[in-house]
């Protein structure tokens, strides 16, 4: 099936679409579960209501950078004060005439004084620099609201699902910038050069290489101190994922085969055929999804295994288990027993009395951050701690695409309004990543 907002090929049995979050075929009643038409404005099973559709208001916000009330958010006042009281039973005060002249004089005074202290501060103060950033709640810092660290093998594997846009090496942090450029910045996000002046994605960091795919998904690699790109595989090439000495990609035009390119022998080879999409490494062992499962190929015994036969996206490996999304749950599968069990439940709700819907993930050894793709939930961020399965709210009010999402050293990267903004996930403050003077 293809989703027809974004035109992605996702599951035929898919609930909402795994990289746009756009809801598929029948809205799900958030009270009783049934399914329902997609334009039905009550529930045919319990008749609950549905809420209004929110998508005027994302556009809004999309526009504005900030909420704009539409007509019907505004409550209607009720102009007739006497509606509810019988109006022989209401007795009028006299009211008095006469004009207080020294209030009046106080006041103009107070006012003479406020617009000279205004008028004075302003002549005399330093000009402010107004940032453009998006319309987020929490205190906006000036500049990074944390510092780069090295990203781990777990972190890589999960930012490259999300269309990998971020990467470091510990002592500079390779990101796409606000137009999708190649930039390197020092690590506190600052002293951005543009190593690529065209829109990539998959950012693999390899020694003092960097391996990508550009504006027409073809492999290619470029230096990081700035040097020529240099194209390596002139096909589309999709899911880029770096793994010792080799990097394993989806080859679009081989029915979306598996393939392994080796860096040193600059050649490639063709691993599984099945539409395969994201990956995520434990050794020697090779996790991914395809249309019907999660499967593992082994690279030594060249074997390939299903593990569960599914509705899946977004694999990850930690542990001993598979975690993915099902119908926007989350879910985890354990490897030996081939088990699986849900971890968020997309009939979970928050303390807002709103449904979760799990639409995309990136995952450390610390913890799960998702982003919520349900119409009604505001754009939200949510931490699943992996020793306590606790579920927390990180932060509000976002607008993101269901892959606009980085992690870092335990800190978020989250593309908001076609702004990059860096999260501090200890202490939820937030700043744009490229501020624009």
């Amino acid at each position: 099936m293809i989703c027809p907002k974004c035109h992605k090929e996702i599951s035929d049995d898919a609930l909402y679409c795994q990289y746009c979050g756009t809801p598929l075929g029948k809205k799900i009643c958030p009270s009783c579960r049934a399914e329902n038409d997609m334009d039905a404005l009550f529930c045919a099973h319990c008749g609950r209501p549905f809420e209004r559709d929110m998508s005027d208001r994302v556009e809004r916000t999309a526009k504005y950078d900030h909420y704009v009330p539409i007509e019907s958010d505004i409550p209607k006042q009720n102009t007739d004060v006497f509606s509810s009281l019988d109006r022989d039973q209401v007795a009028f005060e006299k009211v008095d005439k006469k004009v207080h002249w020294k209030s009046v004089l106080s006041g103009v005074l107070a006012l003479l004084v406020v617009t000279g202290g205004s008028y004075y501060y302003l002549r005399h103060s330093q000009a402010l620099k107004v940032t453009n950033r998006p319309a987020v709640n929490g205190e906006m810092a000036n500049g990074a609201t944390f510092k780069a660290a090295k990203t781990t093998a777990m972190e890589n594997y999960s930012n490259l699902a999300n269309n990998g846009t971020l990467a470091s090496d510990g002592k500079n942090v390779f990101l796409t910038n606000d137009n999708g450029y190649l930039v390197k910045t020092d690590m506190n996000f600052k002293n951005a050069t543009v190593l690529v002046k065209e829109a990539v994605q998959y950012i693999n960091v390899y020694k003092k290489s960097l391996y990508f795919t550009d504006a027409n998904h073809y492999l290619c690699m470029t230096t990081s101190d700035g040097g020529a790109k240099i194209t390596i595989i002139k096909k589309a090439v999709y899911y880029l994922t770096l793994h010792g000495d080799h990097l394993y990609y989806q080859l679009d035009g081989d029915n979306e085969s598996l393939y392994d390119y080796n860096i040193k022998t600059k050649k490639s080879t063709r691993l599984v055929d099945l539409h395969v999409y994201n990956m995520s490494f434990n050794g020697n062992d090779l996790y991914y999804n395809a249309k019907d499962g999660i499967y593992v190929y082994h690279l030594d015994s060249q074997k390939n295994e299903l593990i569960l036969k599914t509705s899946n996206s977004f694999v990850q490996y930690y542990k001993g288990y598979v975690y993915y999304i099902n119908n926007a749950s989350l879910m985890r599968v354990n490897v030996s027993t081939k088990t699986p069990e849900t971890i968020v439940s997309s009939t979970t709700q928050n303390v807002m009395n709103q449904v979760i819907n799990v639409g995309t993930y990136v995952m450390n050894d610390q913890a799960i951050y998702f982003y919520n793709v349900s119409q009604y939930s505001g754009g939200s961020i949510y931490r699943v701690d992996l020793k306590t399965k606790q579920v927390k709210t990180i932060y509000d009010g976002l607008t993101l695409t269901s892959t606009d999402i980085q992690l870092i050293n335990d800190n978020l990267v989250v593309k908001s309004n076609k702004k990059w903004i860096g999260i501090n996930t200890s202490n939820k403050k937030a700043a744009a990543i490229f501020s624009q003077e």
